[in-house]
């Protein structure tokens, strides 16, 4: 069974899941790979690179030999994740594990470009500081004008 579930509604699949994984979701853990002996769990925060919001979203994957959980604490996190499966699952029949696999290549795409230009702006306003250059560049990250979504 393939499932994508806010928080709050992880009683739907609770007879599939071991009790563990409720303390773990409530604990709200993050950047965190938990693997027992029947099931994995993975608990990280997202960030839309593509996005103007700068709000991370929590998300926690669990996954056993049949089931491939996707719980959500907010909207974009379950709209990231119900688009990129939809596509995924258009494709082809595949096992959860390669879902899995397709699906964080899929979040992470773009990232690195992403990162890149960042860095490049972050080069280019520390030399223009260094240089004693009055011109700066306006970006998303200059004064800390960063716009939280909610």
């Amino acid at each position: 069974m393939r499932k994508i579930i806010p928080f709050e509604q992880i009683n739907e699949v609770s007879e599939y899941m071991n009790e563990k994984v409720f303390s773990y979701i409530d604990a709200l853990q993050s950047e965190n790979f938990e693997e027992y002996e029947d099931f994995d769990l993975l608990a990280f925060d997202w960030y839309d690179v593509h996005s103007e919001c700068t709000q991370t979203s929590k998300m926690v994957i669990y996954l056993d030999k049949e089931d491939l959980f996707f719980f959500c604490a907010d909207d974009a996190a379950l709209l990231c994740v119900r688009t990129i499966c939809n596509e995924i699952e258009n494709q082809e029949i595949i096992s959860n594990e390669q879902l899995l696999y397709i699906f964080f290549v899929k979040l992470l795409k773009g990232d690195m470009s992403f990162l890149d230009k960042l860095e490049a702006e972050m080069n280019e306003a520390e030399e223009q500081i260094l240089g004693g250059s009055k011109k700066t560049r306006q970006s998303r990250w200059q004064n800390g004008a960063v716009n939280f979504c909610g």
